[in-house]
C-alpha cells in the first residue's frame, strides 16, 4: 500500500496546482475542445440507506464510498484555467492531441488528450523528484471513454512495479442505468455497483475473485443484504429499512 499512498499524495499535488492557478484561456467558439470531464457520475445513494444505523447498510455506504473515489483523480484530468498548450499561446488549444503542461515544486505534469479508436484518451504523465521518489515521464493516470460518453475507464499505474495499481470501468445504458466497476490489484478487492434513475440499484463485493457480499436495494432506501465465506458459501442475510 505504501505505493498508493504516494500516488495519493502526488495526485494532491497535481489538483493543487492546477485550482490555485488564476490565469484564463480563452479559445475561440469554433475551436474543437476535448470534453470538460468524463462522463461518469457518481453513485448517489437513496438517504435513507446513507441514514440507515443498519450495520450492512452502512457496509453499503462504505462499499459505495470506496468506488466514488475516482470522481476526485478524474478531476485532475480537467485543464484548468492557466495551463497552456505545449509551444503555442495559451488561446490557442484545439486539437486533437491537446496537450497541457504545469509544474508544482520539483515536478513537472502533461497532460495529453487525443482521440483514438473512437474514444477519447487521457493521459498524465509526471518528471521530477518528490517524497524520495523521482519520475521520467512516468505515467501515472490514464483513462478512455467513448465519443458518446457512454463508457470508459480510468487507470491509476504502479510507479514501482510499472502496472495497475487501481482500476474504474462504467456503463450507461439507454435507460440511465450506471454501472461502476472497481478493481484495487493490492487488496484484491472488486466492487461492482449497478444504480437506475430511481436511485434503486445492487452491490457485489469480491475479495480475491470469490463474492464476499451483496446488496440490492430500493429508490426508498430499504434493502436486503448476504455475506459469503471466503470459499464463497453463504453465510447470512438480511434486510433494512
Amino acid at each position: 500500500m505504501r505505493s498508493l499512498r504516494s500516488l495519493f499524495i502526488i495526485f494532491l499535488i497535481a489538483l493543487f496546482a492546477f485550482s490555485c492557478s488564476d490565469k484564463k484561456n480563452n479559445p475561440t467558439e469554433n475551436q474543437e475542445q476535448p470534453p470538460e470531464q468524463i462522463s461518469a457520475e457518481p453513485i448517489t445513494l437513496p438517504q435513507t440507506l446513507t441514514q440507515s444505523q443498519d450495520q450492512h447498510a452502512q457496509m453499503v455506504n462504505m462499499y459505495v464510498q470506496m468506488l466514488n473515489q475516482f470522481q476526485g483523480f478524474a478531476n485532475s484530468l480537467i485543464p484548468r484555467n492557466g495551463v497552456g498548450k505545449v509551444g503555442v499561446n495559451s488561446e490557442t488549444l484545439d486539437g486533437p492531441p491537446w496537450v497541457y503542461t504545469w509544474n508544482s515544486d520539483s515536478l513537472n505534469f502533461k497532460l495529453v488528450i487525443t482521440i483514438e479508436n473512437d474514444q477519447y484518451h487521457w493521459k498524465l504523465s509526471i518528471s521530477g523528484t518528490s517524497y524520495g521518489h523521482t519520475f521520467a515521464d512516468f505515467v501515472y493516470m490514464e483513462a478512455w471513454q467513448s465519443l458518446d460518453g457512454k463508457s470508459g475507464k480510468l487507470i491509476l499505474h504502479d510507479f514501482e512495479e510499472g502496472n495497475n495499481t487501481v482500476q474504474w470501468t462504467w456503463n450507461i445504458d439507454a435507460n440511465g442505468t450506471e454501472t461502476i466497476e472497481y478493481t484495487d490489484s493490492y487488496s484484491g478487492t472488486k466492487i461492482q455497483v449497478t444504480q437506475k434513475a430511481d436511485k434503486s440499484g445492487t452491490l457485489k463485493v469480491w475479495q480475491n475473485n470469490v463474492l464476499t457480499f451483496q446488496a440490492t436495494w430500493t429508490g426508498a432506501g430499504s434493502g436486503t443484504w448476504i455475506t459469503y465465506d471466503e470459499n464463497g458459501n453463504q453465510t447470512a442475510s438480511g434486510s433494512w429499512g
